[in-house]
């Protein structure tokens, strides 16, 4: 999968370094899909994937920074920061990014949260700044199914999905 691709892209650039064991640091920042909202197992998808990588013989240091109800302009002001914190120069290291999809909830009836140009515009800044310092690897917006109730992330907020808003920002995500 495109996850484990990332990943073992990541790894194998390390091995080229001529480490004995890969060793590498990985940042995962996101919103509720990247924290593992609802995961009986509270893994989410990047523990998930650090214990398969685990097993194919890489040590690898998994920084799950996700946070619910997060968009493109709450990662954008936080990313960095995080990031700095936990990836030393010195080291072999990475920035998997998981969002869009809080982007295009519809919060409270009263239309998306960021509008789906704002939202490129984010993931382009974002990017192209993770880029210049770390491999990158941008993973989203999240498929979702209509007619899927509701999901309330706060008292007194409910955000709604829609299919096709997702899919619209996948389909412009080539041009970030």
């Amino acid at each position: 999968s495109i996850l484990t691709g990332g990943v073992k892209r990541l790894c194998d650039q390390a091995r080229t370094r001529e480490m004995k064991l890969t060793e590498i640091r990985v940042c995962f920042i996101g919103d509720s899909i990247t924290i593992g909202q609802n995961d009986p197992e509270f893994l989410g998808w990047p523990g998930r994937l650090s214990a398969l990588e685990g097993k194919n013989g890489h040590e690898l240091s998994c920084y799950n920074l996700g946070i619910r109800g997060d968009t493109s302009g709450d990662i954008a002001g936080r990313w960095c920061k995080e990031c700095d914190a936990r990836l030393p120069e010195n080291a072999s290291c990475g920035i998997i990014f998981m969002f869009g999809i809080n982007d295009m909830a519809d919060q409270d009836n009263e239309g998306v949260r960021v509008s789906l140009d704002s939202s490129l515009k984010n993931a382009r800044a974002i990017l192209t700044s993770a880029s210049a310092r770390r491999r990158c690897l941008w993973i989203g917006p999240t498929p979702v199914r209509n007619g899927v109730a509701l999901k309330a992330p706060h008292l007194g907020v409910t955000y709604g999905f829609d299919r096709d808003r997702n899919a619209s920002m996948k389909d412009r995500k080539s041009v970030v």
